[in-house]
Parts: C-alpha cells; sequence; structure tokens
C-alpha cells in the first residue's frame, strides 16, 4: 500500500490533535507503521502528552476542585491547555462551576463579549424548547481556537470532539450543555429561525467581541504586490440592510469605516456578502484589536504567504473611493 501526499498531510494535523498512531491508521485506512515512519522522518511529535499528568493525578484532581482554569494547570506542569482539556476528559475531571441548568445568573462581561463577537461570526445558538447552548465548529486547523473558547466558555461545560473525520476537511466542534441563561442570546440573535445582528445587545459590543468576530470569520485584503493592505469580515448571513446598520455601528462606537462588498465561492457556485475596511484605516484597527488576538489568528489580520483566492475590489483610500485597485481575498 502506498502513502498518499493527502495522507501526509492529516497525519500531521492528527499529530497536532494529539491523536495516537493506531487512531490516526484506523481514521485514513493505512497501517500504524505507515504512520510511525512518516512521524519519525518529519519529526513530527503529539503536542498531546499527558505523561506529566499522569504520574502527578491527585494533584491534578485536587487542582481541579479548587477551581483552577486549564490554562492555569498547564503552567504548572508545563503543557498545553489541550494536553489538560483531555486529561480532564479522559479521567472524567469535570469542572466545577457556579452555573446548573437551573441557575440563570447573569453571565460574566468578558464571555458576553466574546459571546457576540463569536456568534456574529461562526457559532450558533440552538435553543432547545428552555434552554439553549452554544455550538461551534472550524477546521481542525484551527484547533487552538476551539479549545480555547473551551476555556472561555468553560462555565457552560462545553464538550469538543472531531467531526467529518472521513472527509476531505475534517473539523473539530464545540457544544455547550443547554442552560436558560442563553436563551435570551437566541432570541435576539434569531428571528423566524433567522440569525439576525442583535443591535438590541449592542451596548455590550466591545473591541474584544470584534477581535473575535475577525478570529471568526476575518480575512486579510492584499494589493497587487501581495502586502497587506487591509481587512474584511465575511457576514453572508445578514442582509445588505443589516450590513449598513452594523457598518455605522462600528464607524460611531470605534470610528472605524467599512464598506459592503462580495465575493464568488467557487465550490457553492454563490456570491456572499462581505464589509471590507478602508485601507487608511488598518493600523487604527490592529491597535484596537491586538490585544486580543490570538497567537494563530494573526494571520487574519497580518497576512501569510497568499494562497489561491477569489478576487474583490477594494477603494484605494477615503480620500478618492472611486479609485479602484485589485486586491485578493485571502480565504479561511
Amino acid at each position: 500500500m502506498k502513502i498518499k501526499k493527502k495522507q501526509i498531510e492529516e497525519i500531521k494535523i492528527y499529530t497536532d490533535l494529539g491523536k495516537t498512531a493506531e487512531e490516526i491508521a484506523k481514521i485514513l485506512g493505512i497501517t500504524t507503521g505507515m504512520v510511525e515512519y512518516q512521524r519519525k522522518i518529519n519529526g513530527w511529535k503529539s503536542k498531546y502528552s499527558s505523561s506529566i499528568l499522569e504520574k502527578h493525578l491527585d494533584a491534578v484532581k485536587q487542582y481541579v476542585n479548587n477551581k483552577y482554569s486549564d490554562a492555569r494547570i498547564g503552567k504548572i506542569f508545563n503543557c498545553s491547555i489541550t494536553t489538560v482539556f483531555r486529561f480532564r476528559k479522559k479521567h472524567n475531571l469535570r469542572q466545577h462551576t457556579n452555573l446548573n441548568s437551573n441557575d440563570n445568573k447573569k453571565l460574566s462581561k468578558e464571555l458576553i463579549e466574546v459571546l457576540l463577537g463569536t456568534v456574529m461570526g461562526d457559532s450558533s445558538l440552538n435553543f432547545r424548547g428552555i434552554s439553549t447552548r452554544l455550538v461551534t465548529e472550524h477546521s481542525v486547523k484551527q484547533s487552538e481556537y476551539v479549545y480555547h473558547l473551551a476555556e472561555i466558555f468553560k462555565c457552560l461545560e462545553p464538550s469538543v470532539n472531531l467531526t467529518k473525520q472521513n472527509t476531505k476537511y475534517p473539523a473539530i466542534s464545540l457544544r455547550t450543555k443547554s442552560y436558560p441563561n442563553l436563551t435570551e442570546f437566541y432570541k435576539s440573535f434569531y428571528k423566524d429561525g433567522k440569525k439576525v445582528i442583535p443591535f438590541e445587545l449592542f451596548d455590550n459590543f466591545t473591541e474584544r467581541s470584534l477581535a473575535y468576530l475577525i478570529m471568526d470569520d476575518g480575512f486579510p485584503v492584499r494589493g497587487k504586490t501581495g502586502n497587506v493592505l487591509s481587512v474584511g469580515i465575511s457576514l453572508c448571513s445578514f442582509s445588505d440592510e443589516e450590513l449598513q446598520k452594523f457598518i455605522d455601528f462600528l464607524n460611531e462606537k470605534f470610528d472605524l469605516s467599512f464598506y459592503i462588498t462580495s465575493h464568488y465561492n467557487k465550490h457553492y457556485q454563490k456570491s456572499y456578502k462581505d464589509i471590507v475596511l478602508y485601507n487608511g484605516e488598518y493600523k487604527k484597527l490592529k491597535k484596537l484589536i491586538n490585544p486580543y488576538i490570538l497567537n494563530w489568528a494573526h494571520y487574519k489580520i497580518e497576512g501569510s504567504k497568499p494562497r489561491e483566492s477569489e478576487k474583490v475590489q477594494s477603494p484605494l483610500d477615503n480620500s478618492n473611493p472611486s479609485q479602484l485597485e485589485i486586491i485578493e481575498r485571502i480565504n479561511d
């Protein structure tokens, strides 16, 4: 059996997710030896190493009982948040919270700010009768972000799982438990089952909210020479009227000027709406959201090596919006 290039790439992805050679072999339909050989010649080591935690299981239990976060435990034992999170799941170590299914306590200000940003983006709220849960799904390449969200929303008892494992685009998903205090957010975000922009909640939409929206749905915008000129946000779920109202809000609250444009998705053979920041305000946006952007997500605003992309048009600057140049929309 000859291993395919795509399978080699997937071995790297699953190794980073902490899968064992046996688990990867089963997912990809190849032998364990093939997986181990590729790991060895490429120097790929799993980021999930629970050996140090296994040696100190009782201490970890004590830290969990004392409500230490996964990040804090990881710092103590010099391992990643992902390692601690998965280790807890393996040993059924559930973090104690102040929230349960019958509790309707007010969520923290930080959590609400993140919630607004990520639900405006790729996350969704699922109404389940009385209670509501938060759901999000990303490419496995963005697993660090999903585990980060799990830490942010730990009071909602999230579970993280791999999905679409046998497809071309394996993903990782987060689902919280259902709580009544999320239902009010659901009512603002969904009208007749359709997601809308919840302007009545925007007293709580902050720089942090904008940063999480961009980490979910942002993309760098490049000029002809490949340099990043601006940032765009894919907001294809919303109407032009909502987008214009959102643009007005961003201008009034953050003094940032966006305009509506669109891109053509070859996969779905359909055009989708975006909003793009005017080039002259790029530095202002970066300064505003940089404190909240995670390390892995800087490509969303700084860019990386250009990939195959769709083309959209953008004004050169605010002073002469009639001048146009071709820029590239870098897809996620």
